[in-house]
C-alpha cells in the first residue's frame, strides 16, 4: 500500500516571492511531498480566491514565504487569515525577521539568506 505524499499550500508575493515558491515546490517535492504554487497549478476557468480557499482549507501544511512585500499583499493577507482558522501555525521561511507580518506567529519561523534557502 503506498501513502499519499503531505500537501504543502505555498504562500507568497508574485513579485518578489515567486520563483522562490517555485524553488520551494520543487525541493519539497525531492522530499517526498506536493507542494501548490498558484500562478503553475491554478485550475482553467477556477474563480482565483475560490480556487484558492479550496487548496488551503484542504492541505495538510501551509508555508509562507515571506519577501519585502508580503505586508502590503492582499493575497497573503487572504491566505493567512484562512490558514489561521484552518490550518493552525504556518511555517514561515523569511530572509528578514521585519517581513514577518505581526499576525504570524514566529514559532515556525524560519530565516535565511539567498544562499540557504534551499536548505531552510
Amino acid at each position: 500500500m503506498t501513502s499519499t505524499p503531505d500537501w504543502v499550500f505555498i504562500s507568497y508575493e508574485t513579485k518578489d516571492g515567486l520563483n522562490l515558491a517555485r524553488l520551494a515546490k520543487m525541493r519539497l517535492r525531492l522530499c517526498g511531498h506536493q507542494g501548490w504554487v498558484w500562478h503553475d497549478d491554478l485550475g482553467v476557468g477556477e474563480y482565483t480566491r475560490g480556487e484558492i480557499a479550496n487548496k488551503l482549507i484542504n492541505a495538510d501544511h501551509f508555508l509562507y514565504i515571506c519577501t519585502k512585500g508580503s505586508h502590503a499583499s492582499d493575497g497573503q493577507a487572504f491566505e493567512r487569515e484562512l490558514a489561521g482558522k484552518y490550518l493552525g501555525v504556518p511555517v514561515v521561511i523569511a530572509f528578514r525577521e521585519q517581513h514577518v507580518s505581526p499576525e504570524l506567529s514566529i514559532i515556525n519561523y524560519i530565516p535565511t539568506t539567498v544562499e540557504g534557502f534551499q536548505r531552510a
